[in-house]
């Protein structure tokens, strides 16, 4: 104990302070709760199972909101909830220059063996009309 019969730990914060106790300047940051699909999963399997009128009292007891739990429900009726795995978090990766770049070329690649096949089947028939017209200018003309 420090002087005057104080406790050297920093004071209790009062509740509805934010986090902030008496005389203290720094407040305290809070984290905003992630609540995992497997334990999603659980949360609904309780309440599932709670009698008539029990669902307000876990709720306040778990500290959730019952809009969450109705979009949980959604979630998992959709199948999109699904234990094990998780939604990616944070910002959509942006396409870079050299992503787009190389795209811009597999598209191009595509267009070019859709062109190059064509050609081919061209030279084909080509080929086959002139060996055609060959066996026939070959072939002394009869006459009548």
């Amino acid at each position: 104990m420090s002087q005057r019969g104080r406790s050297s730990k920093p004071a209790a914060s009062p509740k509805g302070t934010g986090g902030v106790a008496a005389g203290n300047t720094q407040a305290v940051k809070s984290t905003r709760r992630r609540i995992s699909n497997q334990e999603k999963l659980r949360i609904l399997r309780e309440i599932d199972s709670l009698a008539h009128g029990e669902l307000g009292a876990y709720l306040r007891r778990e500290g959730l909101y019952y809009a969450m739990v109705a979009r949980w429900r959604k979630e998992r009726d959709a199948g999109v909830l699904v234990e094990g795995q998780e939604k990616k978090r944070g910002r959509r990766v942006t396409r870079t220059a050299e992503s787009k770049e190389l795209e811009k070329i597999k598209r191009e690649n595509e267009r070019l063996k859709v062109k190059l096949e064509h050609a081919q089947l061209i030279i084909e028939a080509q080929k086959k009309i002139a060996a055609l017209l060959a066996v026939s200018q070959n072939e002394p003309e009869e006459e009548s």
